[in-house]
């Protein structure tokens, strides 16, 4: 597996993902979205949760009710938090990163938001150390 990391708003990195795959595939469907697995956001979260902020669930079995987010100090140790796992899967985190004071966003399709500035390099390098290997270990299950 190779993966293209584009450093730049969603759109414009899917149209990068998509002029590439039609120039180097001859198909605009060969170079596709990176995945995490809800077990792996599941797991990524647990190593972490005292520095979880924000944690939104997905694909609901609740009837008319298609997200739901948890906010707070302690989202981990919240009742609804097991509750809302029962019902659905981890779509999207924010967290801050262990040791530093970048928070950062995540979700299942691989979207990378900082919500601290942080140069580029360390951006990068970040995505190469902590998210690469959740999308690898994804793909491996």
């Amino acid at each position: 597996m190779t993966l293209l990391t584009v450093v730049q708003e969603k759109h414009f990195a899917n149209a990068v993902a998509s002029l590439l795959s039609h120039q180097l595939f001859l198909s605009y469907r060969a170079i596709v979205e990176a995945r995490i697995s809800s077990e792996m956001m599941r797991a990524f979260h647990e190593r972490n949760p005292e520095n979880t902020k924000v944690i939104y669930f997905d694909d609901l079995d609740i009837p008319e009710v298609s997200k739901l987010a948890l906010y707070g100090d302690s989202v981990k140790s919240s009742a609804l938090y097991e509750e809302y796992l029962k019902h659905g899967k981890i779509w999207y985190i924010v967290y801050q990163v262990p040791n530093t004071s970048y928070v950062m966003g995540l979700t299942r399709n691989c979207v990378v938001t900082s919500f601290t500035r942080i140069n580029e390099y360390d951006f990068l390098d970040y995505i190469f150390r902590e998210i690469h290997p959740l999308i690898y270990e994804s793909a491996v299950k």
